[in-house]
C-alpha cells in the first residue's frame, strides 16, 4: 500500500464524524468505506488475521481508539483497525495483514433523495446543500487531482452555498438537511480557514452581481468580513474581531426560508444543474444494489418506455421526463425498488405561480418530478402495471392536447371575431336568454376529457356495475342531478390509486339537502345504514339493504329508503362504480358528492367529474 492511500485512509478515520458507513466481508477479506454519496474505498486484505501476534501488541496500543478506521505500518505489514457499521459504530475490529490493496469508485451524487418531510418548496435548495456537502467531502479528502473540471469550478459555489446553510444549523431539520461547514472546516484539516471559504464565496457571488438583490448583499458582508480578518491578519491594532457567529445571523435572513420563488433560489438551481454534468461519467450507487426484478424493470423502460414517451414529445433522461405544451407542464418520474416501481407523475398549468417560477430556473429537459413539489405516485409490481400506469398517463395527455386544440383553435376564431363579437353583446334580451340557455345545455354534452375507458381485465365481466362505462354518454346528457353520499366504499378509494372501485350510497333529487348544513341530514342517513350492518332487520327494505352491504358484491340500484329514516324526504339507496379519473387526487377524501342518475336504469348513478363541481 502507498503512503498516499494510507494517509487518505487515517485522514478519513480522523476527520469524518459523519456520513461514513464501514462493512467487512471476512470471507473475502474486504473492507468497504461508502463515503456519504460519492465515493466508495475498496480495502482488500492480503492475508488476515485478527489474532494479532505478541510482537505488535505495543503497535496495537498506539492505535487511536476513537478514529473510524486507522492504519499503521508494522514489520512485514500493516495493523488496521476499525468500527464496524454506522458513524455510532457497532463492533471495532483490530487486524494484521501483509499487505492493502486500495481501490476507490468515485459515485454520481447527483441525484440524491429528497425526502417529502425535508422539500417545502425549496427542492433546488436541499438538493444544492447535499451536493455541496459531498463536493466539499470529496475535495477536502481527495484534492484537486481527484476532481474533474467542472467539480474544480464549482467549488466556489459550494463554497457559498456552504456559508448560507451553516446559519441554519440551529433550524430544526434533519442532519443530512445541513451542509455543517464547521464539520467541513474539519475535514480540510484547517487548511481553509474561514477567511478561505469567505474569499472563495465571495468569487461565486461576482456570477450573480447586479443580477440578484440578495447576492450584492451578501457580496458586502463578505467584504466587510474579509477585510476584518485581513487587519487581523496585519497585527494592526483593530478594535473589531472575526466573529464568524455574528456573520451567519447577517446573512441568516438570505438563507431562510429559500423557497422557489426567491431570486436566490436560482443560485442553488444553477449549482444542482451543473453538479448533474460534472457527474454524468460517475457510477450510479444503486447499480450494487440492482436485483434481477430492478434489472429486468430497468430494461423494460429503456427498450419499451422510452421511446413511447420521446415520440410523445418528452425531453429529459431516466429516470425524468417533461412535456411542456401551451397550457400545462407534464412530469413523469420512475423509482425503482427491490420489488416495486414507483412510477410519479404531475400535470400543472403553465400559468401557475409555481411553474412560472420553476422555468425561469430550470429548462423542462432538466426538470425533477421533485421540483413540482406534491405529485401523485402509482405502486407498480411488474411490467404490466408499469404499462398500464404510463398508458393511462399519456392517454389523459392525448385528451389534454385535443382539448388545448380545440380551445386554441377557438381562440384564435374569437379574435378574428372580435368585431362580431361587439356586435352580438348589443344584442336583444331574447338572445341572451337563448345565448345562456344553449350554453347550459353545453355542460351536459359529454366531452372528450369526461371520457374513462373500461379496464376489462381487472374486473368480473358479469358485474352489471360495468355497464356504466357504456351508457357514458347518456348519464352526461340525460341524467338527473342529485346529490349523494357514501355509506361503504372499497377501503382502497380512500387512498390513491388507478382501479375504479365500488361503493354504496344514498341519494336524494330533494333541493333540501344543497343546503349546506342540510347536507349533514344526507351524510347521516348514510351512516346510519353503515351502521346497520350485523344488526337483524325487521323492515324488508332494510333487510335487503343490509344483505348488500354485508355481502360487498352484490348490486341494487334505487331502493327507496323508509320515510322514518329521512324525516318523509325521498332518498334512495344505489351501489356504484367510482371512477379515479373523476375523484380529486384520485380517491375519495369527503362524505358528499353529485352524480347523474338515470331512473329505473341499472346501474342507476355516476359520478359527476370533479372538474364540473
Amino acid at each position: 500500500m502507498n503512503k498516499t492511500h494510507k494517509k487518505i485512509i487515517n485522514k478519513i478515520g480522523n476527520t469524518y464524524k459523519n456520513y461514513i458507513n464501514i462493512s467487512l466481508d471476512n470471507e473475502a477479506g474486504i473492507l468497504n468505506l461508502k463515503l456519504d454519496k460519492f465515493a466508495n474505498i475498496e480495502l482488500k486484505l492480503k492475508n488476515a488475521t485478527q489474532n494479532i501476534d505478541e510482537s505488535l501488541k505495543e503497535f496495537v496500543n498506539e492505535l487511536s481508539t476513537s478514529s473510524f478506521i486507522q492504519i499503521k505500518e508494522v514489520p512485514n505489514g500493516y495493523l488496521i483497525s476499525s468500527f464496524i457499521g454506522s458513524k455510532k459504530g457497532s463492533q471495532k475490529i483490530t487486524a494484521f495483514c501483509e499487505d492493502i490493496d486500495f481501490n476507490i469508485e468515485f459515485y454520481d451524487y447527483s441525484q440524491i433523495k429528497i425526502s417529502e418531510d425535508e422539500n417545502i418548496d425549496n427542492y433546488r435548495v436541499r438538493l444544492g446543500v447535499k451536493q455541496a456537502r459531498n463536493l466539499l467531502s470529496k475535495h477536502a479528502l481527495l484534492g484537486d487531482e481527484n476532481l474533474n473540471d467542472i467539480e474544480k469550478n464549482l467549488l466556489k459555489y459550494a463554497m457559498l452555498i456552504a456559508i448560507l446553510n451553516s446559519a441554519q444549523d440551529d433550524e430544526t431539520y434533519d442532519m443530512e438537511s445541513i451542509c455543517s461547514i464547521y464539520d467541513l472546516f474539519l475535514k480540510y484539516d484547517n487548511n481553509y480557514e474561514k477567511i478561505e471559504f469567505l474569499e472563495q464565496a465571495l468569487k461565486a457571488t461576482e456570477s450573480y452581481a447586479g443580477k440578484i438583490q440578495e447576492i450584492d448583499e451578501i457580496k458586502n458582508i463578505i467584504e466587510e468580513y474579509i477585510e476584518i480578518q485581513h487587519e487581523l491578519d496585519k497585527n494592526t491594532k483593530n478594535t473589531k474581531n472575526f466573529n464568524f457567529d455574528e456573520f451567519q445571523k447577517k446573512i441568516k435572513k438570505y438563507q431562510e426560508k429559500c423557497y422557489y420563488y426567491k431570486p436566490l433560489y436560482k443560485v442553488y438551481a444553477d449549482f444542482t444543474l451543473e453538479v448533474k454534468k460534472a457527474c454524468k461519467d460517475f457510477k450510479n450507487p444503486t447499480k450494487t444494489l440492482e436485483t434481477d426484478y430492478s434489472i429486468s424493470i430497468r430494461n423494460y423502460i429503456d427498450s419499451q418506455v422510452i421511446p413511447v414517451l420521446k415520440q410523445s414529445g418528452f425531453e429529459g433522461e431516466y429516470p425524468y421526463f417533461t412535456y411542456k405544451s401551451h397550457k400545462k407542464l407534464y412530469t413523469l418520474g420512475f423509482e425503482i425498488n427491490s420489488n416495486k416501481t414507483l412510477v410519479k407523475y404531475d400535470d400543472r398549468k403553465i400559468n401557475s405561480k409555481k411553474i412560472i417560477n420553476l422555468l425561469k430556473n430550470v429548462e423542462p429537459r432538466d426538470i425533477n418530478i421533485e421540483d413540482v413539489g406534491v405529485y401523485l405516485v402509482d405502486k407498480c409490481s411488474d411490467i404490466v402495471d408499469i404499462a398500464r400506469s404510463v398508458n393511462e398517463f399519456l392517454e389523459e395527455l392525448k385528451i389534454q392536447k385535443i382539448s388545448e386544440y380545440g380551445q386554441t383553435q377557438k381562440e384564435h376564431k374569437n379574435q378574428n371575431n372580435s368585431v362580431a363579437n361587439e356586435e352580438n353583446n348589443q344584442a336583444s334580451d331574447i338572445g341572451d336568454n337563448k345565448s345562456n340557455k344553449e350554453a347550459n345545455e353545453s355542460n351536459f354534452v359529454m366531452q372528450d376529457k369526461d371520457y374513462i375507458k373500461l379496464k376489462k381485465m381487472w374486473y368480473d365481466e358479469e358485474d352489471e356495475l360495468l355497464n356504466m362505462y357504456n351508457m357514458q354518454a347518456e348519464f352526461f346528457e340525460h341524467g338527473k342531478h342529485a346529490l349523494g353520499a357514501i355509506v361503504i366504499a372499497n377501503e382502497k378509494l380512500y387512498k390513491w390509486g388507478i382501479l375504479d372501485l365500488p361503493a354504496c350510497i344514498v341519494y336524494s333529487f330533494d333541493k333540501y339537502y344543497n343546503d349546506a348544513e342540510n347536507m349533514k341530514e344526507l351524510d347521516n342517513i348514510a351512516n346510519q345504514l353503515a351502521d346497520l350492518r350485523g344488526r337483524r332487520q325487521e323492515n324488508n327494505t332494510l333487510k335487503q339493504i343490509v344483505y348488500i352491504l354485508e355481502s360487498e358484491v352484490e348490486r341494487a340500484f334505487g331502493i327507496k329508503l323508509p320515510y322514518d329514516m329521512t324525516n318523509g324526504r325521498d332518498v334512495f339507496f344505489s351501489t356504484v362504480m367510482i371512477p379515479r379519473k373523476y375523484l380529486p387526487k384520485k380517491k375519495v377524501d369527503r362524505a358528499v358528492y353529485p352524480f347523474n342518475i338515470l331512473v329505473g336504469i341499472r346501474p342507476d348513478a355516476m359520478l359527476v367529474p370533479h372538474w364540473y363541481w
